[in-house]
């Protein structure tokens, strides 16, 4: 059993991160913290069927514009994010049991899936799936919300 060492102001100042995906668009269908006992690195997870409609490459240069310092609202690190498409995997589909609404946060310890115990901070995760074209509408939205913000941000 490993002693959960996630700081309580990083899981609440996540939940800026997660609100600001939100506004611009993103919807991911889970945001979520997670550790696995082997390595005890803590990464914060946005599961979205973005994932599975542009590259991860296009994702992470999207959210550089946005934030091109890399620091996140709530002092989330882009480095720190795992961009993740909607899986069967094991860890997500508990996951998405746990963490059923976005009002509220869920702290899970010495879960076994996929083979490894974890750790984990689950702030929502939603069982829907969006359509091909309701992900491909999703996309263009936040790809125009996170442009738009961009170009507005003054320069630095």
């Amino acid at each position: 059993m490993v002693r959960f060492d996630l700081p309580d102001d990083v899981i609440r100042s996540a939940r800026a991160f997660v609100q600001e995906v939100d506004m611009l668009g993103l919807q991911p269908q889970g945001a979520f913290w997670a550790s696995d006992h082997d390595t005890g690195i803590w990464r914060f997870h946005l599961a979205t069927v973005l994932a599975n409609v542009h590259s991860l490459q296009v994702l992470y240069g999207l959210l550089r514009e946005r934030f091109p310092d890399w620091e996140l609202p709530g002092g989330v690190r882009l480095d720190e994010v795992s961009i993740d498409g909607i899986t069967e995997q094991p860890f997500f589909q508990i996951a998405r049991e746990i963490g059923t609404g976005r009002d509220r946060i869920v702290r899970v310890q010495d879960l076994f899936a996929g083979g490894r115990y974890w750790d984990a901070v689950v702030y929502y995760a939603d069982p829907r799936r969006p359509t091909r074209a309701q992900a491909q509408e999703i996309a263009r939205v936040f790809t125009e919300r996170v442009r738009a913000r961009a170009a507005a941000a003054p320069a630095e």
